[in-house]
């Protein structure tokens, strides 16, 4: 693979591929375009790996091979590098941790608007994108031809059209679009209604009808704020005015610092809530990442107390810890052998 990205992609900067992470969504995009800039190497390496006298690698590389070379997984690989390209931005904003769900909603929002204008204009769209495969198909000699079709098809998509580029727009452009859009809405739009009640609380977000957002955000979280709907209109009210002169927070996290709890309790309540609503579940999964590193056949009788503290440094590495921190904590215990 080595020799074939120095003879075949000489300027290129990537010498490896990358591998398509099932969780994560910017790492497959990564492997997406690795794998479409090394794309004519893999074809090269594949086709010598597919004359070597090993019987198990020759012929695995030549599957590979014929799988590749598919006009249908070149079109596809090509559509994916389009779609997460777009949806790469909320990818990596899904990926920190200091993120609210009224900011991620936005881009949601921004993300499938895009989607949405691609799939009404899906005829010119799907246009560029044939062309560009249609030209990485002349180079490797690969024809575009449709699959076979039956008249009764039951276990594939069965178009009835004699243009490959009307055939796959059909059964692979807009089928993956429109997936692709309603999960979307799913994960996140679905919930707009609830986000636009709690954009109320930001003073930023001039809303014309802020008060009956406070008033049904008051009515849902009555048993948390303990108070009636007339005071916490009043109290929101009277928090946002203070931002008029002053500089706006721009999400809830910078809200939530600026807000007093003592003199705005249930302003104070809400924040805290729209603060902790889970997004997205990146800041749990990096604990099992951590354990899969921490957990290994040295450590198998390790106690359940130690490793979560080991767990706990590796996930907090921006944290320093100084030996003399250590040694006073371990001092405070009273033990036989005197520290300090």
């Amino acid at each position: 693979m080595l020799d074939s990205i120095k003879r075949v992609c000489p300027e290129s900067q990537i010498t490896k591929l990358k591998l398509l992470c099932p969780t994560r969504w910017v790492d497959r995009h990564d492997s997406i375009i690795t794998f479409m800039e090394l794309f004519d190497a893999v074809i090269d390496g594949l086709s010598i790996i597919s004359t070597w006298p090993d019987r198990e690698s020759s012929s695995g590389a030549y599957q590979l091979l014929c799988a590749i070379k598919q006009p249908e997984f070149i079109l596809a690989t090509h559509l994916l590098a389009k779609v997460f390209s777009i949806s790469l931005p909320l990818s990596k904003l899904l990926q920190m941790q200091n993120i609210d769900l009224i900011e991620d909603m936005s881009l949601a929002d921004n993300v499938s608007d895009v989607l949405k204008n691609i799939r009404n204009n899906a005829d010119e769209d799907f246009k560029k994108l044939f062309l560009k495969v249609k030209e990485k198909c002349m180079s490797l000699d690969i024809e575009i031809t449709l699959p076979r079709l039956t008249n009764i098809q039951k276990n594939r998509f069965n178009v009835k059209t004699t243009c490959p580029n009307e055939y796959y727009k059909i059964s692979l452009f807009i089928p993956f679009l429109d997936n692709f859009i309603s999960q979307l809405h799913d994960r996140f739009i679905a919930h707009k209604s609830l986000i636009t009640n709690f954009c109320c609380l930001l003073p930023n977000n001039n809303l014309p009808n802020r008060e009956e957002n406070i008033k049904s955000l008051a009515e849902k979280y009555s048993e948390d704020l303990q108070c009636s709907s007339d005071s916490v209109i009043g109290e929101v009210l009277t928090w946002t005015q203070k931002f008029v002169r002053t500089e706006k927070p721009k999400n809830a996290l910078e809200a939530l610092i600026a807000c007093n709890p003592l003199i705005f309790p249930s302003t104070y309540k809400l924040l805290q809530i729209i603060a902790t609503l889970p997004v997205t579940t990146a800041s749990s999964e990096r604990s099992f990442s951590t354990l899969k590193r921490l957990k290994t056949y040295l450590r198998n009788t390790i106690g359940e107390n130690r490793l979560n503290s080991l767990a706990l440094l590796n996930i907090h590495r921006e944290i320093i810890l100084t030996t003399d921190e250590v040694l006073n904590d371990f001092a405070k215990d009273s033990r036989k052998i005197r520290l300090l």
